[in-house]
């Protein structure tokens, strides 16, 4: 499994809207989804993978400058 190259986490690559590859934490996180079709309100925990944009220390050394 590929590793960030600043900051050492593991990570996965999964295929954006656009077709391109981002990097997304490879640990999947607890992701409370709560569900407004429903009149009694609900809601269940998930596992979902995070970004690694959004949780790298290190994330601004990753920006493309224009």
């Amino acid at each position: 499994m590929p590793n960030c190259k600043t900051c050492g986490t593991e990570i996965v690559f999964f295929r954006n809207e656009n077709g391109k590859f981002e990097p997304f934490d490879a640990r999947p996180a607890r992701v409370l989804e709560h569900n407004m079709e429903y009149k009694i309100p609900g809601s269940k925990t998930i596992k979902a993978h995070i970004g690694h944009f959004i949780t790298c220390p290190q994330r601004d050394q990753h920006r493309r400058k224009k």
